[in-house]
């Protein structure tokens, strides 16, 4: 055992480090440089997609609002329209009752007094057949003729009224 090793550096310290810088200078162009574009460009992407997801829904959310506005604004118009329609049909349905009503009652009016009239005319013409009636009735209950003359003048409404008197 005679020989001690010596740890004092020598010139293949300088060859190792050579070796050394030339490798990390063909690694880092051909593999680190590379990867580290690739995980900066992934992170951008990443973070990138992330921000526009944000703006979207930040635009959807303004769209949203936008439309639940002209939504509710459209309700609004549309049920202003609808009671506007509403009020003309209800006058236009009451204006149609209104005639209506005056038509039937002119109508009925026009009735009643046809009626009345009619029953004038009857009545009229029963009175002056009243005491010819009478006759009649009376002979057919007493069997033989009788005349009753002054029976035509009375004024009675009543044909028995007209036999009493």
């Amino acid at each position: 055992m005679g020989h001690e090793p010596t740890l004092i550096p020598d010139y293949t310290l300088f060859i190792q480090l050579g070796i050394f810088m030339a490798s990390y200078l063909v690694m880092r162009a051909l593999v680190f440089k590379p990867f580290v574009e690739l995980l900066q460009a992934r992170e951008a992407k990443t973070t990138g997609l992330a921000e526009r997801a944000v703006e979207a829904e930040n635009e959807a959310a303004k769209f949203r609002a936008d439309y639940d506005v002209k939504i509710n604004q459209e309700k609004q118009r549309v049920a202003a329209y609808v009671d506007g329609e509403k009020a003309k049909i209800a006058d236009e349905e009451r204006k149609i009752l209104e005639e209506a009503r005056h038509s039937a009652s002119q109508q009925l009016e026009a009735v009643r007094n046809k009626v009345r009239d009619e029953s004038d005319a009857a009545r009229t013409e029963l009175h002056s057949k009243v005491g010819e009636f009478a006759s009649q009735m009376t002979s057919r209950i007493l069997g033989y003729s009788v005349n009753i003359q002054g029976a035509k003048k009375a004024k009675h409404s009543e044909p028995e009224d007209a036999l009493r008197g």
